[in-house]
C-alpha cells in the first residue's frame, strides 16, 4: 500500500535538498502507517535517520502507543 504513494526519485530529491524527508499522519493510532512507510523507505536504501515522522491523534493513549513504537525503532518523530 505504501508503495502506491511513494516515488524513489521524489524522496531522493527531497533528501538531497533538506537532508531528510517528512511524513505526517494526522490520525496515527498506534503508528502502523508510519511504520509501514519507514519499512518501505528502508527497502529503498534510505536510512531511518533521513525520515522525520510527524504524528498526531486526538486520543492520548493512541499517541503514546505511536510514540513507543517509533522510539523503539529510533525513528526521529514528533508525536502530538
Amino acid at each position: 500500500m505504501t508503495l502506491l504513494c511513494l516515488s524513489t526519485e521524489n524522496l531522493v530529491s527531497e533528501i538531497s535538498q533538506k537532508g531528510y524527508v517528512t511524513v505526517s499522519d494526522s490520525a496515527c493510532g498506534s503508528g502502523a502507517l508510519l511504520l509501514s512507510f519507514y519499512e518501505t523507505v528502508r527497502e529503498m536504501g534510505i536510512t531511518g535517520y533521513q525520515v522525520l515522522a510527524v504524528a498526531q491523534d486526538v486520543d492520548r493513549s493512541a499517541a503514546l502507543m505511536c510514540y513507543q513504537q517509533l522510539s523503539v525503532l529510533f525513528i526521529p518523530a514528533i508525536v502530538i
